[in-house]
């Protein structure tokens, strides 16, 4: 009986464990999400990508390190445009693949 115990408690603590992991990974998702939405609404000139199609490369461009810099942090950073706007899609990542801290 105390061996069937100490497992359930075992998997209980491992359950805690990975859910607590979990929670917090959900949280850093979110505020890389929200960081580059604020980064990328406050710097994108939708008048001018709808004008002139040259802006989308640049804008990229211009909003590359702070992506590049995000991933640094976060271990993965990414944008896409909507490629209804220009009917071509673009987009900008780095993601972390082996948790070397280099994106």
């Amino acid at each position: 009986m105390l061996l069937q115990e100490e497992s359930q408690q075992r998997l209980i603590n491992m359950a805690k464990y990975q859910a607590a992991k979990l929670d917090t990974d959900v949280i850093k998702r979110k505020t890389v999400s929200e960081s580059l939405k604020i980064q990328v609404t406050s710097q994108f000139d939708y008048d001018r990508a709808i004008s002139d199609e040259a802006y989308w490369d640049e804008f990229l461009n211009d909003i590359e390190p702070f992506i590049y810099n995000t991933a640094l942090k976060y271990d993965m950073a990414y944008i896409y445009l909507n490629p209804f706007l220009h009917e071509k899609a673009r987009d900008v990542w780095y993601w972390d693949r082996g948790s070397g801290r280099n994106p």
